[in-house]
């Protein structure tokens, strides 16, 4: 599911995918922590606990127009109130 890759500095880059097809990566000094980080990595988005961080930079403004967009028989007071 990831990989590590031995840099020319001497560090260490994982690479993973998460749930939805998007890769990420985190350079390490040390082989045995990029070891554990992908194995615990791994875990997450098989388990479906995987949380991008960067997910969290969305405004709640943004993360709520977007559910709206995508919300199916929502009451009109239930929309009246979100926004």
């Amino acid at each position: 599911m990831g990989s590590i890759n031995d840099l020319p500095n001497g560090k260490h880059r994982v690479f993973w995918r998460d749930q939805s097809g998007r890769q990420h990566n985190k350079t390490f000094d040390r082989l045995t922590d990029a070891k554990q980080w992908l194995k615990k990595i791994e875990g997450e988005v098989v388990t479906g606990k995987y949380f991008d961080p960067k997910r969290g930079r969305v405004t709640l403004r943004a993360w709520s127009e977007e559910y709206l967009e995508k919300a199916i028989n929502l009451e009109e007071t239930s929309i009246t109130m979100i926004e």
